[in-house]
């Protein structure tokens, strides 16, 4: 499993400098309202990609830094590969935060982007906020969390590909029956074809023209120099002259084996040079300069030019543009079997996609039923005993999801009818319902760490009871935060964090450490009874003991 095992905060917002070690299991943060616990997840945030903002600088700093180290187990792979990093060490995420602003980023020492830090924390962390819960109550979210229990989501792609295509048709379709070309049109596109046709261009012509312009426009330069050096060579007292000597003096000593190797080399080098020589005569020889070549290259780059910046920036524009107006005006004089073979088109890439769809939409009621079954399961847990939820499917046309138009609805008493989430459920109800979806999507999804933030709003009693076993049970299957107001809930955690604020020099600074049982058990006391007494302190120990019995794993 993936664990955040430490967090380093400095010069954030209230936060001087905190160093926090984090374990498995569920760790509670407690505090008064108001004390800055929530500032411990918006740094979280910010590690999990979040865009940074000048106003988490302390002010009078230049900067403030968030560093976390987590166990490297399940990560993005592409991402690392894309950073060159080591995937056998832990993972060590460094986000700073400049007075200005600006925001730089590093994974294991490495600079890296926001959508690479994305990336790499999207199975690590899942940060529970308000808008998860109004993402819960939208719609048009339900789809896409009931798709998250497919096993395969092989279906799900091949629709989105059939729609594609789908779409495609019928646009081309559509954008033909509504073509208004007149006859003036028609008679254009014909003009086109033929002033085209009748340049006869090919395949880098122009490139081929230009090579052998610039020759014939080199004449006199090339040969000249190709003169120039045969004349070098063979002149009296010439390199050939010279040459031969060295080689006819080399030979006279060539009994000597020091020497017969190297009068044998300088033999062969001497011949290939004459060799040489040979074919740049032949070169010279072939040039030319033929003033009438040279006029006929001109007025063909003149014309290719000319055609491509009317129809395109290369011959190969030009000739696509060709080929379309060619087949436009073939389709514009069989207007209506071309209509025909367009809407058959249409129409099978539809059926295709109908038939890809329906069998997506079997797959989703299987899992809908599942999810049924499991979401109930959890409700129960969260004191919700006469709890009902269901997944509601209606078939449209369609669109690249599939056909289905679906919406989760709930009941919450005995003899209710199911309706939509957002007509039905509390404060207190719907964090239930959100914290029994995330206990699910959490395992399906593979997350590594879970945080809510003060999800146990608007409930009490053995409800908040329910609420921190049901967050306990997670635990064990992924670490899990919880800022929290409740005793009950702090009480469930295997690790407390405490945090408070006071005011230091003139301004407020936050504290923050982690609680021994002793003063874990002062803690609970204070927030279920609102001082420290013998009493509260007997209540609140009982609380922890049975509590802590309750959600031992």
């Amino acid at each position: 499993m993936n664990l955040l095992k430490q967090l380093h905060v400095e010069n954030f917002a209230l936060i001087d400098e905190c160093n926090l070690d984090f374990h498995c299991g569920f760790t509670a943060f407690t505090g008064e309202t108001g004390a800055g616990k929530s500032l411990l997840i918006d740094a979280i945030s910010l590690l999990c990609g979040e865009r940074a903002s000048a106003s988490f600088v302390q002010r009078g700093k230049q900067k403030a830094v968030i560093t976390g180290l987590f166990s490297l187990d399940n990560v993005n792979q592409d991402v690392l590969k894309e950073l060159n990093l080591n995937t056998n060490h832990d993972l060590h995420l460094y986000r700073e935060i400049s007075k200005d602003g600006k925001s730089s980023i590093k994974i294991n020492g490495k600079t890296a982007n926001l959508q690479q830090l994305k990336a790499i924390t999207s199975n690590l962390i899942d940060i529970h906020s308000q808008h998860d819960t109004q993402y819960l109550l939208n719609k048009n979210s339900h789809l896409l969390l009931l798709d998250k229990t497919l096993k395969d989501k092989t279906l799900r792609d091949e629709t989105e590909q059939h729609w594609k295509a789908y779409a495609a048709s019928k646009k081309q379709y559509e954008d033909f029956l509504n073509t208004s070309l007149t006859e003036n049109d028609v008679d254009y596109l014909r003009f086109e074809i033929e002033e085209i046709e009748k340049a006869h261009l090919y395949v880098n012509e122009d490139e081929e023209l230009e090579d052998r312009l610039k020759l014939i426009q080199s004449f006199e330069k090339i040969y000249g120099r190709l003169s120039e050096s045969i004349e070098y060579f063979e002149k009296d007292g010439g390199a050939d002259e010279l040459l031969y000597e060295i080689s006819s003096n080399l030979n006279q000593i060539s009994d000597y084996d020091s020497i017969k190797k190297i009068s044998e080399l300088f033999k062969e080098k001497y011949y290939d040079l004459k060799d040489c020589i040979e074919q740049l005569k032949d070169l010279r020889d072939n040039q030319s300069y033929d003033e009438d070549e040279m006029n006929e290259l001109q007025s063909r780059l003149f014309e290719i030019g000319r055609l491509k910046r009317k129809y395109g920036r290369s011959i190969q524009a030009v000739l696509d543009h060709m080929h379309k107006n060619i087949e436009l005006l073939d389709s514009l004089e069989n207007r209506q079997q071309t209509l025909q073979r367009l809407e058959k088109q249409m129409n099978d890439n539809y059926q295709t996609f109908l038939h890809c769809a329906e069998k997506l939409s079997e797959l989703r009621k299987s899992a809908a039923i599942e999810l049924e079954k499991k979401v109930v399961v959890q409700l129960r847990d969260l004191m919700l005993p006469y709890a009902q939820f269901s997944v509601d499917f209606n078939t449209f046309e369609g669109n690249s999801t599939g056909i289905d138009d679906i919406e989760f609805l709930i009941s919450m008493n005995p003899q209710e009818i199911l309706r939509p989430l957002k007509m039905v459920a509390s404060g207190g109800e719907l964090s239930r319902l959100m914290l029994g979806l995330k206990t699910i999507f959490t395992a399906l999804q593979g997350i590594s760490c879970v945080i809510f933030d003060e999800i146990d709003t608007g409930v009490s009693g053995a409800v908040a009871t329910s609420i921190g076993l049901k967050m306990s049970l997670l635990s064990s299957s992924a670490q899990v935060f919880s800022v929290t107001h409740l005793a009950q809930v702090a009480s469930c955690a295997d690790t407390h964090v405490f945090v408070s604020k006071k005011v230091n020099e003139g301004r407020s600074v936050i504290s923050i450490h982690e609680l021994n049982e002793n003063e874990r058990i002062e803690q609970i006391a204070t927030i279920a009874y609102g001082s420290v007494n013998e009493h509260s302190i007997n209540a609140a120990k009982e609380l922890y003991r049975t509590n802590q019995a309750l959600s031992a794993k």
